[in-house]
C-alpha cells in the first residue's frame, strides 16, 4: 500500500520537552513512573518521553499513549522502562494481531497504525540525513509494501540445546532477554511458510531431526514452494525474470515490494542517460538483469564467487547477453572496468555495515557519474553520504522502501550525481 497524500510531521506531539542531561540521582531500580510517550527512536523502535526533564525510552509503546511504566536500566543520558499499564491508549495505537508481540525481536510495530508507520520512516531518514546539510533537502514519502502481513518469504527460527529429550521451545529470540520465544505461527510470514512450521518443529520436538547443539531452521518461500535445506538450489520469479540461488543465501524477502524497488533503482540509474551500469554487490544479479534493457552493457561486481557463478547462470537463462560479472576482489573491485566513466551509472546495496573506506576510495577514484545507493541501514548510509558529498557528488532524490512492515528496519535509495 503506497500512501498517496503528503507526509507531514508524524505526530502532533514530536518532542515537547528538550532532556536536561541526565540528572546526578538516577531513577531506583524498578521504580515505577508515569509519562506520555511522544516519539519513536530511530535505532530499536522504542517509544521515547521525558519524566522531570529526563529521556525515558520503553519497548512497544507508540507516540501519543500515556503510560505506567517501571525502569529497569539507567544510561548515561536516557532511562530503559518496561510497560506496565497503557492508562490513555494513542490515537494511532492497534491492536497486533500476533500472540508473542511484546516478547519476540521480531517486529517493534504492530500496535502502531500502518499509515503512521510510513510517516515515521520518512521522520528517520530526516533525522539521519538533515546533519548532512543537503541542497533541496527533501525525502520522498515512503513506498509502503502491498500488503503488511503475510509478506515475509523467509524466517529462520531457532532453538537451544536442552539437557535431555527434544527442544520445545522453537521461535526467535525474546526483545530483551537471552532466551527463545516458542513460535507456532508468524503474521508477517507468507501463508505457505506458516503452512510448514509446524511440520518443522514435530520433525525437531519428536526428534525426526537430530541436532548435537542448537540449531536454525530454514523456511523459504519461492517459486518451487517452500524450501527448508539451505543448500538446496531453488527459483524465484520476479517481474518478468527467473532468479536461481541457493535457498540459504541473501535474496530480498518482501517479495511483494521487490520488483518496484528494483524497477524504482533502475530508473533512478538510467535517467542520467549513461550508457553503461556497473551493479557493485551484485549478488546473483537482480538489479543487473533489470538494469539490461536499459543499457549497452551492464557489469556485476561481487566479492562472493558462488554468486556469481549463479549470476552469469541467470543472465544466459533470461537471455541478457549484455550481462557480464565478475568476481572482484576488494582491494581491487574496479580494476577491470574499462567504461567511460563519465558515461557509467553504478548501483550499489552494500551490507547493513556499509561501505568501507577501502571501497570508497576505488569509487572516487574511478568517478562515475551517477550512484545510486541502495541500502538496509540508513545509519551507515547518511555516514557514507557524507562523504560522497566531500568527493563532488550532490543528491538528486531520497526515496525509502518498507519492505519490512512492522518492524524498525528500513530500506532506502539515494541518487547522487558527480558535479561537474
Amino acid at each position: 500500500m503506497e500512501s498517496r497524500i503528503e507526509l507531514a510531521s508524524p505526530s502532533s506531539v514530536m518532542t515537547k520537552h528538550q532532556p536536561r542531561g541526565f540528572s546526578n540521582i538516577p531513577y531506583d531500580y524498578h521504580q515505577e513512573i508515569e509519562l506520555w510517550i511522544e516519539s519513536l527512536h530511530s535505532e530499536r523502535g522504542y517509544g521515547v518521553g521525558y519524566h522531570a526533564g529526563q529521556e525515558i525510552r520503553v519497548a512497544f509503546t507508540t507516540p501519543g499513549d500515556h503510560v505506567r511504566v517501571r525502569i529497569y536500566a539507567n544510561r548515561s543520558e536516557y532511562s530503559e522502562a518496561d510497560l506496565l499499564q497503557i492508562l490513555q491508549p494513542s490515537k494511532d495505537r492497534v491492536a497486533p494481531p500476533c500472540s508473542v508481540f511484546g516478547e519476540c525481536a521480531g517486529c517493534q510495530y504492530q500496535h502502531i497504525n500502518y499509515v503512521v508507520q510510513l510517516h515515521w520512516i520518512k521522520h528517520f531518514i530526516q533525522e539521519r540525513f538533515a546533519p548532512l546539510a543537503i541542497p533541496n533537502f527533501k525525502i520522498e514519502n515512503p513506498k509502503g509494501s502491498p500488503i503488511q502481513y503475510g509478506y515475509r518469504s523467509k524466517i529462520t527460527p531457532h532453538f537451544q540445546k536442552v539437557k535431555s529429550g527434544f527442544p520445545q521451545k522453537i521461535g526467535f529470540q525474546h526483545w530483551k532477554r537471552r532466551q527463545t520465544i516458542d513460535v507456532s505461527q508468524c503474521p508477517i510470514a507468507t501463508s505457505a511458510i506458516n503452512a510448514q512450521l509446524p511440520i518443522e518443529r514435530k520433525n525437531v520436538q519428536s526428534g525426526k531431526k537430530r541436532f548435537k547443539k542448537g540449531g536454525t531452521l530454514l523456511l523459504r518461500e519461492t517459486s518451487d514452494g517452500v524450501i527448508t535445506d539451505m543448500k538446496q538450489m531453488t527459483q524465484q520469479q520476479v517481474g518478468k525474470y527467473r532468479f536461481e540461488f541457493k535457498a540459504g543465501e541473501f535474496f530480498q524477502n518482501n517479495p511483494f515490494l521487490l520488483p518496484d524497488l528494483l524497477k524504482y533503482s533502475v530508473q533512478q540509474a538510467k535517467e542520467g542517460g549513461q550508457t553503461y551500469l556497473v551493479d557493485v554487490y551484485c549478488g546473483v544479479g537482480t538489479f543487473s538483469l533489470f538494469a539490461s534493457p536499459y543499457f549497452e552493457e551492464v557489469l556485476g561486481v561481487e566479492i562472493n564467487q558462488e554468486a556469481v557463478v549463479s549470476a552469469k547462470k541467470n543472465a544466459d537463462r533470461n537471455h541478457c547477453q549484455n550481462c557480464s560479472f565478475l568476481a572482484g576482489k576488494a582491494e581491487s573491485l574496479f580494476g577491470e572496468i574499462h567504461f567511460d566513466p563519465e558515461q557509467t551509472s553504478m548501483i550499489i546495496d552494500p551490507p547493513r555495515k556499509g561501505c568501507d573506506p577501502c571501497f570508497l576510495e576505488q569509487l572516487f577514484a574511478f568517478a562515475p557519474r551517477r550512484v545510486v545507493y541502495v541500502s538496509c541501514n540508513p545509519i551507515t548510509q547518511a555516514e557514507n553520504i557524507k562523504e560522497f558529498l566531500h568527493h563532488q557528488y550532490h543528491v538528486l532524490k531520497i526515496q525509502p522502501f518498507d519492505l519490512f512492515p512492522h518492524s524498525r528496519h528500513i530500506e532506502n535509495v539515494v541518487t547522487l550525481e558527480r558535479i561537474h
